[in-house]
């Protein structure tokens, strides 16, 4: 009968030889374990930051160059980036144990800057998702799966708050970068901040990969898709866990600024709600990891897919004000970005550090689903349920309750596989 030490961390004899081969001087929890930390704060920061902020590109697309073409096609150039990372971290994880961590980043960072230069001298609408979709998607997969391996490998106790500051990154880098780029915008013109973004994530992302270094020697898979994995029912109680979630997660940010404009809320105070949102998930990312390193990561993923879900019910469904609405950012803004947290702490905890770029690539597939249709769907259902000037939100609200439910059914699954005791930290 195995030990609840041995089912959470499943390392075979094979890999505990491995484990022998870290240098001792790579002491976890060090300063250096921080700085580790840091560079993973700043590669999400321009990744993420840079993909969060479209909504800046896309309002310039539809009143300047490419005011001919639909809002729809538009706005697929962003949504389409976020389905390709899903589609490339298998490849991205294979191509670590081919080149190692830090040329995949390198590579990552030198496609990241093409992609956006190609985008600023784009006439046709095919260059910006060639640009700012396919090409950005697949630099950012090449970035994002090294250090979501990387950094949990420097931390043992404070390892949930490390993580959660790493990931915060994507929210702090929405904050700063989204009027950054509108500066720049107003003075130089789209083309141009198009341009110096791409500068600065290429020299930032290259700075990342002299930084970041393993502390674990990479365990090369025999297979180029582990079907052991992929086989694991514990692995795909996961998998359906995130891809639930991701159906609902970006849903609150893109319509908010509608529902507020249907109140008679102004443009202005709605983008401060949206960015109210943003800010809450910065924070929200490192209490989240904090209270994973009290509670367990499982635990507190339960307990913040459940918040999220009934905020939805309980909070959205009844505000029609300013105030209302920021309770709801705070709210769904903090608890929402749990599942990017306590996910990264997950895969190693139930399969090993050594196969974690392995466990990676293959789970962070689920973003693809839910970011492609899952916006798609929500003004689906909206669209169903409008008569005339009235703009039922309310299915659409349900809509997202039930995703963010349904997440919560796979995670006590997950749960009950590992541990049938209520209140074990797990």
């Amino acid at each position: 009968m195995k030990t609840q030490k041995s089912l959470s961390t499943d390392i075979n004899a094979a890999e505990i030889g491995q484990l022998h081969q870290i240098d001792e001087k790579a002491q976890l929890d060090s300063r250096f374990s921080w700085l580790m930390v840091a560079a993973g704060l700043m590669l999400h920061f321009v990744t993420f930051g840079t993909m969060g902020s479209f909504g800046i590109y896309l309002a310039e697309y539809s009143k300047s160059q490419f005011s001919d073409q639909p809002k729809s096609v538009l706005s697929l150039v962003g949504s389409l980036g976020p389905a390709i990372i899903a589609v490339f971290t298998v490849p991205s994880g294979i191509l670590v144990s081919k080149l190692g961590y830090r040329v995949n980043i390198i590579v990552g960072a030198i496609l990241m800057g093409l992609g956006l230069v190609i985008s600023s001298f784009a006439q046709q609408v095919w260059t910006l998702f060639l640009g700012q979709a396919i090409i950005l998607g697949v630099a950012v997969s090449l970035c994002f799966v090294p250090a979501v391996c990387i950094v949990p490998q420097w931390l043992d106790k404070y390892r949930g708050l490390g993580v959660g500051i790493c990931s915060a990154g994507t929210g702090i880098g929405g904050l700063i970068l989204a009027p950054l780029l509108q500066t720049i915008i107003d003075s130089l013109g789209w083309r141009w901040a198009l341009r110096i973004n791409g500068i600065i994530c290429t020299i930032v992302l290259v700075i990342c990969a002299l930084v970041l270094k393993p502390r674990v020697p990479f365990q090369p898979p025999k297979n180029i898709i582990d079907l052991e994995i992929i086989k694991n029912p514990k692995f795909i109680s996961l998998w359906c866990m995130g891809a639930c979630s991701c159906f609902s997660y970006w849903v609150p940010f893109f319509i908010m600024p509608l529902y507020c404009y249907h109140f008679g809320i102004e443009a202005s105070t709605a983008s401060l709600i949206v960015g109210t949102m943003s800010g809450a998930s910065a924070v929200g990312r490192v209490l989240i990891g904090k209270l994973s390193d009290k509670m367990g990561n499982i635990n507190t993923l339960l307990i913040s897919n459940f918040i999220c879900a009934l905020s939805f019910i309980l909070i959205w469904s009844f505000a029609t004000n300013t105030w209302s609405l920021i309770v709801f950012s705070l709210v769904y803004g903090t608890f929402s970005g749990a599942f990017f947290t306590s996910s990264i702490l997950i895969a190693p905890q139930l399969f090993g550090l050594e196969k974690l770029p392995q466990v990676s690539g293959l789970y962070y597939t689920y973003f693809g689903p839910g970011y492609l249709t899952g916006a798609a769907i929500a003004t689906s259902i909206i669209n169903l349920y409008t008569v005339g000037d009235y703009i039922n939100y309310v299915p659409c609200m349900f809509y997202l309750f039930g995703c963010y439910f349904a997440s919560c059914i796979f995670i006590v699954l997950l749960r009950v596989q590992i541990t049938k005791t209520i209140f074990e930290k797990i």
